[in-house]
């Protein structure tokens, strides 16, 4: 069946499977605290929307600011029956900063604010004093009136990480998401059958569109905790996959590896793996490494590591661009070799390499910038008329009236695999030859076993007229305290020149969480090299 709206998919849901669970929530990350039927998210989301157009909310864009929970979902769903444009937003914690959600609040011009009522007061008065929203109630006695929502109707903005930049507001409409969430239903296979469980937050695009939207869209379940629950004990994670007898599960290639470091093999006695059938790795670089210990680590438990489904995807697209092959050969070589391709591409994306600067395609198996066509990509940043014409609008000759969506991100092709190698704004160029600092990093966390643990930065600064390499490595306090910072530095010289025949010019020590990171935790190396020239990036030093 081909739907029009995510609202037409909800509403064939409840014709079908009214009192059948979608959402169960762990708010511990381990005993069910709330569950959401689809009957229920249905009503609770028209009361939601009978409150906006009781204020005229039609058109208006409306913040999405709640922790992770059914309610965000209702917020959602009501904004959709609303015919309002939802904006998912980070809901900073208590001393948190709130400079990101007053950056995409005055951006999109937010006329309301849905969030949990404990948190309006302090939301208006610490972030929107000068810009009032209006809150709205799940219930205030309005009556919903259908409004006509079609493919073409825009459904939500949804802001970009900002790993290179200041974040950008993606307009997404019906179709986008129509056509995403039908892709991956035929990439990974998923049915009423699918059970998923996420721990990624909500208002990014992989927690959203791949674990609370494609399960409702395919007629599933999800069960769903918190971000802080999987990061303060990731065991927490594959029980609940085992509880629940989860099919489909992931998220960025950083959570395997945090699992391989974090889980002892006494939290998993009771677990069994065995239901885990697409286990999807994105949202940055995926390591080969990273996968055969994870997949050796947890075989006993039930883990196949032919489950492993690399995939590529990026909020400009909606999310899922190309992912592993259907049989799981794709993940399998990527164990076996050691490259690590992103999957297989689809009809519906149409995949291009083009050398950045000429414009024109790259042949086979060289590395260019990647561009994408199809119903999925964005029509554009909202209210960013200039960039637009760029970025969602570049044309190659050899594909004559096709207008591509320029990535920023550099990969090749190779028997209709996807490989992605870097960012082209992130590339250091030395002599003339392009260096991935996702490389180096790895050989900088290598040089010394308490480094494997901590985020590490590496960028390029300009120096009489040539690019130099610097290195930042978090470390706790504890280890900085009692660290000897001279034979630490050479370790890691020794590292970069052995592995990639470089010279490091600068090496800082920095306490840990002092790197700029987005809010889904992606490193911002720009805002690294930015603070270091301006001196604001302050590195640790021996008393």
């Amino acid at each position: 069946m081909r739907f029009r709206s995510l609202l037409e998919v909800l509403e064939y849901q409840v014709h079908d499977r009214s009192h059948q669970v979608a959402y169960r929530f762990l708010a511990s990350g381990e005993d069910i605290t709330d569950a959401l039927s689809y009957g229920e998210l249905n009503r609770r989301a028209r009361n939601v929307a009978a409150a906006l157009q009781a204020r005229r909310g039609a058109g208006q864009r409306v913040l999405l600011a709640y922790p992770s929970g059914a309610q965000f979902i209702i917020g959602l769903f009501g904004c959709f029956y609303a015919g309002a444009i939802a904006v998912p937003a980070y809901l900073p914690g208590p001393g948190q900063s709130t400079a990101r959600l007053k950056t995409i609040s005055a951006d999109c011009g937010a006329a309301f604010i849905l969030s949990d009522p404990a948190y309006y007061e302090e939301l208006t008065r610490l972030m929107f004093s000068s810009q009032p929203l209006e809150p709205i109630e799940e219930e205030d006695g309005a009556i919903w009136s259908r409004t006509e929502v079609g493919p073409d109707t825009t459904a939500m903005i949804q802001y970009t990480s900002g790993s290179t930049g200041h974040p950008k507001g993606v307009v997404l409409n019906h179709a986008n998401l129509v056509c995403n969430e039908e892709l991956i239903r035929v990439a990974f296979g998923n049915s009423p059958d699918t059970v998923v469980v996420g721990w990624l937050p909500m208002f990014h695009d992989m927690g959203l569109i791949g674990n609370v939207l494609q399960p409702l869209f395919v007629g599933g379940t999800s069960v769903l905790m918190p971000p802080l629950a999987f990061l303060q004990r990731p065991a927490r994670w594959l029980q609940a996959i085992s509880r629940y007898r989860a099919t489909v599960s992931g998220g960025p290639n950083f959570a395997y590896d945090y699992c391989i470091r974090r889980v002892a093999p006494e939290q998993l006695e009771s677990c069994d793996l065995s239901s885990w059938q697409v286990a999807f790795n994105g949202s940055e670089p995926v390591r080969s490494k990273t996968m055969l210990h994870f997949a050796e680590k947890f075989a006993p438990v039930g883990f196949r590591r032919e489950a492993f489904f690399p995939c590529y995807g990026l909020a400009e697209a909606t999310l899922f661009v190309t992912g592993g092959a259907d049989d799981g050969g794709s993940a399998r070589e990527a164990i076996a070799t050691g490259r690590v391709s992103s999957g297989a591409c689809w009809p519906e994306q149409r995949v291009a390499i083009v050398d950045p600067d000429s414009k024109t395609l790259c042949p086979a198996g060289r590395i260019g910038e990647i561009w994408i066509a199809g119903p999925c990509v964005a029509h554009g940043y909202w209210n960013r008329s200039d960039e637009n014409a760029d970025t969602f609008s570049a044309e190659t000759p050899e594909i004559p009236d096709v207008r591509f969506l320029r990535t920023g991100d550099l990969g090749f092709m190779r028997d209709n695999a996807l490989y992605v190698t870097g960012r082209l704004k992130d590339v250091i160029i030395i002599r003339g030859t392009n260096h991935y600092p996702e490389d180096i990093e790895l050989s900088v966390r290598n040089s010394m076993a308490m480094f494997g643990r901590e985020q590490c930065a590496v960028f390029s600064v300009e120096l009489d007229g040539e690019e130099r390499i610097v290195v930042a490595q978090e470390l706790p306090i504890v280890i900085l305290r009692t660290l000897n910072l001279r034979p630490a530095t050479a370790s890691i010289r020794q590292a970069v020149a052995l592995e990639h025949q470089l010279q490091v010019h600068a090496v800082l020590f920095v306490k840990r969480g002092t790197l700029p990171k987005t809010t889904s935790g992606k490193l911002q190396r720009h805002a690294c090299r930015r603070q270091y020239l301006e001196g604001t990036l302050t590195p640790w030093t021996e008393d």
